[in-house]
């Protein structure tokens, strides 16, 4: 059963936190902040370099010492997405069509680990699912609303009308569940695990707003605590549906329903 609460490993009492552990956590994170760094500078070569280091810090360590292999691997699977993002090519009517064949494996893999895997327990309760979803839609509404006022989102087609509008809603939810299969799913479970809930939530926010360093310091910052939001969404409901529905929220608000609003294809609702 389902508790409003954090689950069992609770933020009161935080497990064993090894050297090698820590070395697992800090490394691969500190190198992808580095590769994202090196991508808001326009340094795409540089960045590559970085992601294949950590890909082989990931494979290799293991090998060598003890260390947390559900860390690493999710570590890794989050590299390899990485790297396909930038080998995605420009959003245009045509290329977009493939972009929910290319994401669609990341899910898929993170999910068979997470089954195969016994050092990872994700949460997909049921009861959670159905108590925090509906909270999980209107703060994904806000965080949507803030966002459009603080930073410009770049569109991901050019127009947005008809199947179209289809398009773009596949898009952005296969894009979501992808990341949140691999960032909450895969990487947040294991570091919880291994280092702690508070450390988990804090380590998986931290990268998920690297990742959005090309867009600028508001991006990341709002970034920040949004990936607080849905860390602490997945352990309070006990269900990797509430952050995967939180952000939905946030994307289909940002890229479809406040354009949508503000070019007259859509009515706002009145405040008053």
């Amino acid at each position: 059963m389902s508790r409003i609460s954090l689950p069992s490993t609770s933020l009161d009492v935080a497990p064993d936190v090894t050297s090698n552990a820590m070395l697992a956590v800090f490394l691969p994170a500190l190198g992808l902040l580095l590769g994202e760094l090196f991508l808001s500078a326009g340094l795409v070569q540089s960045a590559l370099w970085v992601y294949v280091v950590i890909l082989l810090f990931c494979t290799l360590l293991p090998l060598r010492v003890p260390s947390p292999v559900p860390v690493l691997a999710g570590f890794a699977l989050l590299t390899v997405f990485r790297l396909v993002n930038l080998s995605m090519p420009v959003f245009l009517d045509l290329t977009v069509l493939w972009v929910p064949l290319v994401y669609a494996p990341f899910p898929l893999a993170g999910m068979w680990y997470l089954r195969r895997s016994e050092a990872v327990e994700p949460l997909l309760d049921p009861r959670g699912t159905l108590l925090w979803t509906p909270a999980a839609v209107v703060v994904g509404a806000v965080v949507g609303a803030v966002e459009s006022r603080l930073v410009d989102v770049p569109s991901l087609l050019p127009t947005v009308t008809g199947d179209g509008l289809w398009l773009l809603g596949a898009v952005v939810v296969v894009g979501v569940i992808a990341e949140e299969v691999l960032l909450r799913g895969v990487l947040q479970s294991a570091l919880r695990r291994s280092v702690g809930p508070w450390f988990g939530v804090g380590t998986v926010a931290v990268v998920f707003a690297t990742m959005q360093a090309a867009f600028g310091g508001t991006a990341v910052a709002l970034a920040l605590g949004a990936g607080v939001i849905y860390g602490l969404g997945y352990e309070l409901s006990e269900s990797l549906v509430v952050p995967i529905v939180c952000r939905g929220t946030v994307n289909l608000s940002l890229m479809v329903v406040l354009p949508a609003v503000s070019a007259g294809v859509v009515p706002a609702l009145p405040l008053a």
